[in-house]
């Protein structure tokens, strides 16, 4: 600081001060205005509010106009003042901290001059020279482009409480992309801006000793810059706090539209601040502007006041430990998304010939009842549908026409489901197989519905169908297995917790199969008389029933997921006798209907909040704590699995109740065993009164599970 004080300031002697034109300065920021310099009129009114809050005079700018004189003698003082410190400091005597009041005294009178150091002072030198220093002096970043001066600035924040780290990037994809900027801002110090284009190749241990030590990490989507950051070879250890993921649990699970959960939306809601994003899509390969470096500071600042408030939000809403939960589980997530799933084109390619034969079966079948029309066109075929049935429909989706339940749409749905399964999977999925690494790198969003449960994108890799066809083609490298493992009935067990039904609990703690219990009470046959189709029917029942659907419902669910047909009169009868084994589960279903609240809890405290109680369904509120409840406890498996696994097994994908990961032959039981035992500890950390079993195999592709 002295030593750019010293190059900025020209000594007293030298100065020659001269009339300060107001009316010039007037005309430059009228200039300023014409450019439409974004933001003019707020920063324009923001800066006369600085001075007015100096000066009860003021009121607008004709006061300067009207007191020039006066205006100047007030600039003098000030620069006089710290002239007078300058030349302390000439001396040897450390006059940082008076020096810095002193400038923070004029920062209000400048902002008006300079305007957020958007063009040059047209004062005289002194003004001038102030002018610079302060630019320097009070900017709120550090570029660093030089490893001397990292070592120094990563030395000064090794004992900070926490980071505000934020990235730019050349691109999205970092398996392609590379950082360009990394920024960590601190309470104490100016933002870092380090800039990685200049310091590629050097020695970054600095950086990585500040990444790994002991201060809390807080990013806006933490897992977009840890996949940057291990791409970079600089790997981030420790305690996280992700602001997006802590508004999302704030909002439990709403999606209100005109608000969603981008920095910029989130700060305005906790924050009321308008955070600028017009930087973020600009170009940062080329040489840097103060626009953009102030936009890179700001992102990152930011992250320490939003913390505060979520931090304090969240232990509001006992929600501490949830959130905890889910920002430990985003090491896992970036780790999955990283190593990617490899799937066989040899294998994908071997199944399409027989399965395009297929479709142009069913397209024949179908033409056949509808004539020569395209059968992917709803516009075409729509129309037809109607004039040939006479009656009004309203789409020509598979699912809607298997409700209408017509005969001649039962070829129609055959060729639309396999046309479907055959360009979902063989087509659009090996598209997205990875140019670099040969794998498929899915996308999964850890708070993905609004029961807390992940989603996956780019692919749908938790959507692929359980048909051999595909999964045979989800395999591991030459030379390891897939270790595939997965909760044993974990709903009904969580419903069990939840309704602490005695029957229920006292099955499952005598290891008795639910689904025989309950086909051997609804059939009347003894447990050893029970079918493999009066299994399937208990499932239906068990599931159906379990989240308080209707018998109308129950008869429909049982047909189109477990393919049992009943009689409206059957559905009744079932429910009738579900109810009458399990009397606690009736007991939770009519207790929840008795509460009416707004919101649901998991057994861990996660929430899910609902707008209007007519949306609050009964089904709702018993499903979103159970379901949140098993999301709760496979993100706990995975923040166990991670330390466990390491340099032993890749996570290369999971489901909602299955997790799947990847490992030499030689290992794959030792990785089973590490695997099976993860995910009983995790699920027994919320389940008590239940013991959780899990079954997991050893695989030469994901169909072999």
């Amino acid at each position: 600081m002295l030593k750019l004080m010293k190059q900025n300031l020209t000594p007293p002697a030298e100065v020659e001060h001269t009339d300060v034109n107001i009316q010039d300065l007037f005309s430059e920021i009228m200039e300023e205005k014409n450019k439409n310099l974004q933001n003019y009129e707020k920063i324009f009114e923001e800066a006369l509010s600085h001075i007015a809050s100096q000066f009860e005079e003021v009121e607008n700018f004709d006061f300067f106009k009207a007191n020039k004189k006066e205006f100047r003698k007030i600039i003098f003082e000030k620069e006089n003042e710290i002239n007078f410190l300058w030349q302390r400091a000439q001396k040897g005597e450390n006059v940082i901290e008076e020096f810095r009041e002193q400038v923070e005294g004029l920062k209000a009178i400048y902002s008006i001059i300079f305007l957020k150091r958007r063009f040059t002072v047209i004062f005289d030198p002194v003004i001038r020279a102030v002018a610079l220093y302060m630019q320097k002096a009070l900017q709120d970043y550090i570029l660093i482009a030089d490893t001397e001066l990292l070592g120094v600035e990563c030395q000064k924040r090794m004992g900070t409480e926490a980071l505000g780290i934020d990235t730019e990037t050349t691109g999205l994809d970092p398996l392609l992309h590379k950082i360009c900027l990394i920024q960590i801002a601190t309470k104490d110090h100016p933002v870092m801006i380090v800039d990685m284009r200049k310091l590629q190749g050097q020695d970054l241990s600095p950086l990585q000793a500040l990444l790994t030590g002991p201060a809390l990490k807080i990013f806006q989507n933490a897992k977009f810059d840890l996949k940057f950051f291990q791409q970079a070879g600089l790997e981030v250890k420790g305690s996280l706090f992700d602001t997006m993921i802590a508004s999302y649990l704030l909002a439990g699970g709403r999606r209100i539209a005109g608000e969603g959960f981008s920095l910029k939306a989130i700060v305005k809601k906790y924050l009321n601040i308008d955070l600028s994003k017009e930087q973020q899509v600009s170009n940062w390969e080329g040489e840097l502007t103060i626009e953009q470096l102030q936009y890179a500071c700001n992102d990152a600042k930011i992250l320490l006041k939003l913390r505060d408030i979520l931090r304090k939000k969240l232990a509001e809403n006992n929600l501490a430990e949830t959130a905890r939960l889910e920002f430990d589980c985003i090491y896992s997530v970036v780790d999955m998304e990283l190593n990617g799933f490899f799937l066989d084109k040899e294998a994908v390619d071997s199944h399409k010939e027989s399965l395009i034969a297929e479709i142009e079966q069913a397209e024949q079948e179908a033409r056949a009842d509808l004539g020569d029309i395209n059968l992917r066109s709803p516009k075409q075929l729509l129309p037809l549908l109607q004039k040939k049935t006479g009656k009004k429909l309203e789409s020509t989706d598979k699912e809607y026409l298997k409700a209408i339940g017509h005969p001649l749409f039962t070829k129609l749905i055959d060729y639309k489901e396999k046309y479907k399964f055959f360009k979902d999977n063989f087509v659009d999925i090996p598209e997205k197989t990875h140019k670099k690494t040969g794998r498929i790198h899915a996308e999964y969003n850890q708070i993905g519905t609004e029961t807390g449960r992940f989603t996956c994108q780019k692919p749908n890799l938790q959507q692929v169908p359980r048909r051999k066809e595909i999964r045979s083609c989800f395999r591991p490298e030459p030379g390891n297995r897939l270790i595939v493992a997965d909760y044993s009935q974990v709903e009904l067990r969580i419903g069990a917790e939840l309704s602490k039904d005695p029957v229920m609990i006292d099955a499952y703690c005598q290891g008795k199969d639910l689904h025989t219990l309950t086909a051997s009470f609804v059939t009347g046959k003894k447990p050893e008389e029970v079918t493999k189709n009066d299994r399937q029917l208990a499932k239906a029942v068990n599931f159906g029933l379990l989240y308080g659907a209707g018998a109308e419902t129950f008869r429909k669910v049982a047909k189109s997921d477990y393919g049992i047909e009943i009689s409206s009169q059957e559905a009744v009868n079932f429910r009738t006798k579900f109810f009458d084994l399990y009397k606690g589960v009736k007991r939770w279903h009519e207790l929840t209907k008795a509460r009416q609240e707004y919101i649901t809890y998991t057994i861990g405290g996660r929430f899910r909040k609902f707008s209007r109680l007519e949306e609050y369904k009964l089904t709702d509120r018993l499903n979103s704590p159970d379901q949140g409840t098993g999301a709760d406890i496979l993100k706990k498996a995975l923040v166990l699995l991670r330390p466990r696994i390491e340099g032993i097994a890749k996570l290369v994908h999971m489901v909602h109740d299955e997790i799947i990961l990847e490992a030499h032959e030689a290992i794959a039981e030792e990785v089973k065993k590490i695997l099976e035992d993860t995910m009983k500890e995790a699920g027994q950390y919320y389940l008590k009164s239940v013991p959780v079993e899990v079954e997991g195999n050893i695989c030469d592709s994901w169909a072999e599970k």
